[in-house]
């Protein structure tokens, strides 16, 4: 918990822990970017996903609050996010903007259309930060080319270790994304 819980040394220091036999490190990324790729007839064997729909939202209601403590809504209500139409209907989320408040008296004054920009920038916001994509998961299997007689001269290119990013591309099925090897399986003998 001290190292990986809530509030650890890597969620801190906003690192990813690395470690050898002895020695524990915080590092800022493990690995590096690669330029190896896994291609569809290549030495791509297979690959498997899994897309998971249950955060996404591509419907936001902002909400603030009016001089008199009433819920004050958008004139057009919601904003919608650009990707609602690969979606079979919208997925809607209230949002609550407690910076968009109308104040009438003091030095704060904030009027109903600074109010409004509040609340659409805090939707903005939202899909700016992925809020209306799925969360992707891609599990590839692939034979290491390092390891083949072929690429025998190419090994020291080829190789790739924890953490390292490649490009996986399989035209069929419509994937080409860089991803970080988190996960191996090999035979000791």
């Amino acid at each position: 918990d001290a190292l990986l819980g809530e509030g650890g040394v890597v969620e801190k220091y906003s690192g990813e822990l690395t470690r050898d036999w002895f020695d524990v490190f915080v590092v800022k990324r493990i690995g590096h970017d690669k330029d190896v790729q896994i291609r569809q007839g290549k030495n791509l064997l297979g690959i498997s996903y899994d897309v998971d729909l249950t955060n996404v939202t591509t419907r936001i209601m902002p909400t603030g609050e009016d001089a008199d403590g009433e819920l004050l809504y958008l004139p057009e209500l919601y904003i919608d996010s650009p990707n609602l139409g690969n979606f079979i209907q919208p997925k809607w989320m209230h949002l609550p903007v407690s910076e968009a408040k109308e104040v009438t008296k003091g030095d704060d004054k904030k009027t109903k259309a600074q109010c409004y920009a509040a609340m659409r920038e805090a939707v903005q916001a939202e899909y700016d930060a992925g809020c209306d994509l799925p969360t992707v998961t891609l599990k590839v299997d692939f034979i290491n080319c390092a390891e083949t007689v072929e690429y025998a001269q190419y090994k020291a290119l080829q190789n790739i270790y924890l953490g390292d990013s490649v490009r996986v591309i399989a035209r069929r099925i419509g994937v080409e994304v860089s991803m970080r090897m988190t996960a191996y399986t090999y035979n000791c003998l």
